[in-house]
């Protein structure tokens, strides 16, 4: 009995490790199709509505991705319900971001010192515009 388990264990671990050694396949790019493009910013115009404040940020975060890839889009509902946060937003917070999102997807030119590799999380996004702020300061 033992040699048989040793043996079943055995030939698992040889199909285990080859396997593991096969490659996996590469991905191509996604390119979203024109209906997730219409839908998008809808979408993200839904999230800023929102009561939850990560879904509000993780919208505005969204959105400047958005903007940066597709800079021909119909933002302006967007933009109408970013200047309705800057005024009426819950915290400060909201308010700074929504008016840097609001700016960035207005005039994206006066935002080329942001890296769109950083676009990927709001705080650190935030924190490199506050930087860029407070440059302003000296």
């Amino acid at each position: 009995m033992k040699v048989l388990v040793t043996t079943i264990i055995a030939i698992f671990l040889v199909i285990d490790f080859a396997v593991a050694q096969t490659p996996s396949p590469v991905l191509p790019k996604y390119v979203p199709s024109e209906k997730v493009l219409k839908m998008a910013p809808e979408n993200y115009l839904r999230g800023l509505q929102r009561d939850n404040l990560g879904v509000v940020e993780s919208s505005m975060l969204n959105i400047m991705i958005l903007q940066t890839y597709y800079p021909k889009g119909d933002y302006e509902k967007i933009s109408n319900e970013l200047e309705r946060l800057q005024n009426q937003g819950k915290t400060k917070s909201i308010r700074f971001m929504a008016f840097i999102t609001n700016n960035y997807i207005k005039s994206p030119d006066r935002f080329t010192w942001l890296d769109q590799n950083n676009l990927t999380v709001m705080d650190s996004t935030l924190a490199i515009v506050g930087e860029k702020l407070r440059s302003f300061d000296q």
